[in-house]
């Protein structure tokens, strides 16, 4: 029994020891498990802590990148704000010089050609006076200065236009052929030198008319010819017309003007189309003659027409200037022939056709002697011719009677030249039919379309051209397009000649015995008969042709008494308006006669238009008295 119960005892104990292992390896593997658990906590929590503070630092330089880029950038938007400030600032300035220069050159264009108009006129009128040999070659040379004058100033206020973007493109049908033989007729007439002929050689293939801008091409193709004709020395000259691609649109052409003159060295031929450049190719007036405008202004203007100008040696000697161009082809043919032109010689009368009488022109011009050299001109064609001072003046005229032409002045006082033509086209029936040409010395293309506008049909500017007067008197007249006297019986035919300046002549009898009413001192009893130092310096004597000498010398007389008269009125009155007349007219009169005075005149004048009655009286006062 004690035995079982031992055994039983032993088994118990081995069960229970077997339990206390079994035990004992699982609290074992529990505390490996554990502390295994520990160490992969520990290195998770190590690894977190490292990735926590990695992330930490990522962002600290994030943000302090964040932090310099948005610097960076603030700093780059305050740059460039005051980038895009300055640049506005620069543009607006550049709009502002471009705006002042257009309006200097504007000016300077106003203030050179009314004097030179005075001066043009009255050389032109002494040429067709009685002249010794030496007069006349003494005049032919002031003539030629001044055609020289009036074209360098046409070039510099092109080119300054052309570099200012100002010069609009016209686009209408014309002809080729037509526009070469014109070009070479007038060189033919009236600018070869000795020596040279101008011959056209134009390419069969050009079947079409043309689209584009006649005018400016002409002007290139006369700048090129004008330059062969300086420096082309003795020989030929060929302008020449040649395809080289068309199709049933456009047509591209080589239109060349080649001299047989000294060849032009390599490295200028570039800088020729650069302004002010001139080469050292010795022409007809000495090496590198001329104002050096010319090519640059074909540069500009085929710039401006998408072509192409350059200069290259010739086959046998000279120079061949090539303007490659693209144009339109037009919707009509080309005539065959040209019209027949008209069989009147040039400088001859102007009639009208059919009738065969002598055409009726009204002037209306408020400077006197403008209207005397129009009137001369005008009288020479055999026109019969009427004078108004101003605008409304001349909207009575032709409330009077009929007219084939008005010439039409654009700065006039009362009304000026715009205003009086649509008064004139409001009138309705054969007065509104009557074509106006307007005579200005502002002649851009924005002045040609106000005229236009106004109802003008032609723009003729001052200096006043005789050729280019005549030129679209007869394209009007001869064309039957005038204005008929249809005002019932003609007016007798009188010789022109013998009336030339009889108008003007009643008008200055008027202005003086208005103006000079008070008795003469003896100062001016001796010198009554006597023309201006001014007048004097303009080279027209009273030995020349004492009519037209005395009639000039009177009309600066009168003028001047009857400007400085409204002037003087005008500052008692405190009328800035009349004041500003007044001295526009002073600024005139001594303008064209080149009068001392003259700077001091313009200078008052403007400074008036600037500050108006502000200017002291003391300073208009004591210039009217040193007049």
């Amino acid at each position: 029994m004690m035995d079982n119960n031992g055994d039983t005892h032993d088994r118990q104990s081995a069960d229970l020891n077997a339990e206390l292992a079994a035990l004992r390896r699982k609290l074992d593997r529990a505390e490996t498990a554990t502390r295994a658990a520990e160490s992969l906590l520990e290195e998770k929590s190590s690894a977190l802590y490292q990735a926590n503070r990695e992330l930490h630092q990522n962002k600290e330089r994030l943000e302090r990148l964040v932090f310099e880029r948005t610097a960076a950038l603030n700093d780059k938007i305050m740059e460039l704000e005051s980038l895009r400030d300055r640049l506005r600032h620069d543009r607006d300035s550049a709009l502002a010089e471009s705006a002042n220069k257009s309006m200097m050159f504007a000016k300077l264009s106003h203030e050179i050609r009314t004097p030179l108009n005075g001066v043009i006129g009255t050389l032109n009128m002494l040429a067709d006076s009685e002249l010794g040999t030496t007069q006349e070659q003494i005049l032919g040379t002031a003539l030629k200065s001044c055609d020289l004058l009036r074209y360098v100033l046409n070039d510099a206020i092109d080119l300054a236009k052309l570099e200012q973007g100002l010069v609009p493109l016209e686009t209408a049908p014309f002809d080729l052929y037509a526009m070469a033989d014109e070009i070479a007729d007038f060189w033919r007439a009236s600018g070869l030198g000795s020596g040279q002929s101008l011959t056209v050689r134009t390419d069969p293939a050009i079947g079409h008319l043309v689209v584009g801008d006649a005018g400016r091409l002409r002007q290139i193709l006369n700048n090129l010819v004008s330059n062969a004709v300086k420096y082309g020395g003795d020989g030929g000259i060929e302008l020449a017309s040649r395809v080289i691609r068309q199709d049933d649109a456009a047509i591209t052409l080589a239109l060349s003007v080649t001299d047989h003159g000294e060849t032009i060295p390599p490295g200028e031929r570039e800088e020729l189309f650069q302004a002010y450049r001139r080469g050292t190719v010795k022409g007809d007036q000495g090496v590198g003659s001329g104002a050096g405008l010319g090519l640059a202004i074909c540069r500009e203007l085929s710039d401006l027409m998408q072509a192409r100008i350059g200069c290259a040696p010739a086959n046998g000697g000279g120079n061949r200037f090539t303007l490659e161009i693209t144009l339109d082809k037009g919707d009509a043919r080309r005539p065959v022939a040209p019209p027949a032109a008209t069989d009147r010689p040039k400088g001859g009368t102007l009639k009208r056709p059919g009738t065969g009488k002598r055409p009726r022109i009204l002037v209306v011009e408020d400077v006197a002697t403008n209207q005397l050299v129009m009137e001369h001109y005008l009288r020479k064609l055999g026109c019969r011719v009427d004078l108004a001072a101003n605008g409304l003046e001349g909207v009575e005229a032709v409330q009077d009677r009929s007219y084939d032409v008005i010439m039409m002045d654009i700065a006039m006082p009362i009304m000026d030249g715009l205003q009086a033509t649509k008064v004139i086209k409001s009138l309705g029936g054969e007065k509104s039919a009557i074509p106006i040409i307007g005579v200005s010395a502002h002649v851009s293309q924005e002045d040609q379309q106000r005229m236009h506008d106004a109802g003008m049909v032609d723009c003729l500017p001052k200096p006043i051209d005789r050729q280019r007067l005549e030129h679209i008197l007869a394209a009007i007249i001869e064309a039957g397009n005038s204005g008929q006297d249809r005002s019932g019986a003609a007016a007798p035919e009188q010789d022109p000649d013998q009336n030339i300046g009889q108008n003007i002549g009643q008008n200055i009898g008027q202005n003086i015995d208005q103006n000079t009413s008070q008795t003469p001192s003896a100062h001016d009893e001796q010198t009554a008969h006597t023309p201006s130092p001014g007048l004097m310096k303009s080279g027209i004597s009273l030995d020349d042709d004492s009519a037209i000498a005395d009639l000039l010398a009177a009309h600066f007389k009168a003028d001047m008494a009857a400007a400085m008269a409204q002037a003087r009125a005008a500052l008692e009155q405190r009328d800035a308006s009349e004041l500003l007349s007044g001295l526009h007219k002073l600024k005139g009169l001594t303008g064209s006669f080149d009068h001392p005075a003259y700077p001091d005149v313009a200078g008052l004048h403007d400074l008036v238009k600037e500050q108006g009655l502000d200017v002291p009286d003391a300073d208009i006062a004591g210039l009217l008295d040193r007049l």
